[in-house]
C-alpha cells in the first residue's frame, strides 16, 4: 500500500482506504476500482491522495505501472517508511526515552532526496495525517526536501546537505514534550509552545550524529533577520544559515497550502507573493535563490507567458527572480512594468543558454 496524489492517477487503480472529502463526506468504499470520472469527482472534491494497491516499488504488477509511475511508488515508499519512524520516535521521547534512530532516519532521507522529478516543492503538499500519527508530522519531511533543495541552489558543500535536511525534520521535535500537559487557556499554550525550539534544541545535543548546525535548526528556525523572531529575538546574521534555510522552507509550504486551497491558485504567483511577504522577515538572497531553483527562472529561459506567448529570459532581476527582462519578438520587456503579465511556465533553459 501507498499514498500516491490523486493528480497522478488513471483509471484502474484499486483503493485501499475509503476515499473521504475534506469535510468527512465517504465518496468511495476500500477496494474501489477507480475510473476516470471517479478521478474528477475526487479533484471536485479537492481530494488530493489516495491510498491505492501497491506494497512495494518491487511488487508493482505491470498493469498497476501503468496507472502509477514506479518512481512515484518508490517515493511515496520511503515518505511512509520515514514518518512511520519519526512517528515511533515522537512517543519514545515522549514516554521520556530520548532516543532518535538517526542510522534510518538518514537511510530514509537519502532515497527521497534522490527524486527530485517527483518532488516538486512548487505544487507538493503533504499527505494527509496518517491515523497513528498524534503529532501531525505531515510538515517535517518536505520541509527537509526542500531545505535540501535550498542548499543545493545556494551550492554549499555536500557535507552540509545532511545535517541541514536532518535539521529540518527534526527542527519541531521538541513539540512533542508539550503533549504531556494540558493548558488551561490558549495564551498559556502558546506561552510553553515558543519553549519548544529550547526543548528540541537540548533534546538534540544528547543524540549522537547530529552536529551543531542541526541542533541549531531547532533553536533558530523561529527567528527572523529583523530580530522580531523567538526566542531570542537575533537578527540576520546571529542566526545560523541552516536555521534560515529551515526557516524558509517551512514557511514556504504552509503558505503553499493555503494557496492550494484557493480556487484560482498559481504556482508562479504564489510564489511571488511568498517572496513579498517574506521581505525583511527572512534572508531575501536565500529566497530568491529558493525561487529560481524550484521555477527554473534563469537566464536563458525559454518560458510561457500566461497570454500563451513564449520568451526568453534577457536579464535577470535580483529584485523579483520572477519579473526578469524577457525577449520577445525581438524587444526586451521588463515584466515589472508589465503587473497584468507573468511566467507561467518554463519550458527549457540549456538550449537556449548554448545558443
Amino acid at each position: 500500500m501507498v499514498v500516491v496524489p490523486v493528480s497522478h492517477l488513471r483509471e484502474g487503480v484499486r483503493i485501499i482506504d475509503e476515499v473521504r472529502s475534506p469535510k468527512g463526506r465517504v465518496l468511495f468504499q476500500k477496494q474501489h476500482v477507480i475510473s476516470e470520472k471517479d478521478i474528477h469527482i475526487m479533484q471536485a472534491f479537492l481530494v488530493k491522495y489516495v491510498h491505492v494497491d501497491v506494497v512495494d516499488q518491487n511488487d508493482v504488477k505491470e498493469d498497476v505501472q501503468t496507472v502509477v509511475p514506479r518512481n512515484m511508488v518508490a517515493f511515496f515508499t520511503h515518505y511512509e517508511k520515514l514518518m512511520r519512524i519519526m512517528i515511533e520516535t515522537c512517543r519514545l521521547i515522549q514516554s521520556g526515552q530520548e532516543r532518535i534512530n538517526i542510522p534510518d532516519i538518514r537511510n530514509e532521507l537519502t532515497s527521497l532526496m534522490k527524486y527530485t522529478d517527483v518532488f516538486n516543492p512548487c505544487t507538493f503538499s503533504p499527505p494527509p495525517v496518517l491515523p497513528n500519527d498524534p503529532f501531525d508530522l505531515r510538515f517535517s519531511i518536505v520541509r527537509a526536501l526542500s531545505s535540501h533543495a535550498l542548499a543545493a541552489a545556494l551550492q554549499l558543500p555536500e557535507k552540509d546537505m545532511m545535517p541541514i535536511a536532518l535539521g529540518a525534520l527534526l527542527c519541531d521535535i521538541g513539540i512533542t514534550k508539550l503533549m504531556t500537559t494540558t493548558y488551561a487557556t490558549n495564551e498559556e499554550f502558546m506561552r510553553e509552545y515558543k519553549k519548544h525550539t529550547w526543548y528540541g534544541f537540548e533534546l538534540l545535543g544528547k543524540i549522537v550524529g547530529i552536529n551543531e548546525g542541526t541542533r541549531l535548526c531547532a533553536h533558530q528556525h523561529h527567528e527572523m533577520v529583523n530580530g522580531q523572531g523567538y526566542p531570542q529575538g537575533l537578527v540576520d546574521t546571529q542566526i545560523h544559515i541552516y536555521a534560515k534555510i529551515v526557516a524558509i522552507s517551512d514557511r514556504f509550504h504552509r503558505f503553499m497550502m493555503k494557496q492550494q486551497e484557493r480556487d484560482a491558485f498559481h504556482p508562479m504567483q504564489s510564489i511571488e507573493l511568498f517572496m513579498k511577504e517574506m521581505n525583511g522577515v527572512l534572508d531575501g538572497a536565500m529566497v530568491a535563490a529558493f525561487a529560481a531553483h524550484i521555477t527554473g527562472v534563469q537566464h536563458g529561459a525559454v518560458v510561457q507567458l500566461n497570454d500563451g506567448q513564449m520568451a526568453k529570459i534577457a536579464i535577470m532581476n535580483p529584485n523579483n527572480v520572477l519579473r526578469p527582462v524577457i525577449e520577445l519578438d525581438g524587444r526586451l520587456f521588463r515584466l515589472t512594468d508589465m503587473p497584468e503579465c507573468m511566467i507561467d511556465r518554463v519550458h527549457a533553459d540549456a538550449q537556449a543558454r548554448s545558443e
